[in-house]
């Protein structure tokens, strides 16, 4: 759990604005399965902006 909470803690510094949105999807996921799809979800979503760079070590 701590590595999910130390990823969590650098998307929060690099994409607070996006991150805002999608905060639930983080609270109600308990397994590393679902925080794995979210980060890919949310990278995903963060190239295709191209406002963020693609952070390859969130995968």
């Amino acid at each position: 759990m701590q590595a999910d909470e130390i990823g969590y803690q650098i998307l929060e510094k690099k994409y607070r604005s996006v991150i805002n949105k999608s905060i639930i999807i983080l609270k109600i996921s308990q397994l590393n399965q679902d925080i794995t799809i979210f980060y890919f979800s949310f990278l995903n979503f963060a190239y295709h902006n191209k406002k963020y760079r693609f952070e390859k070590h969130f995968i």
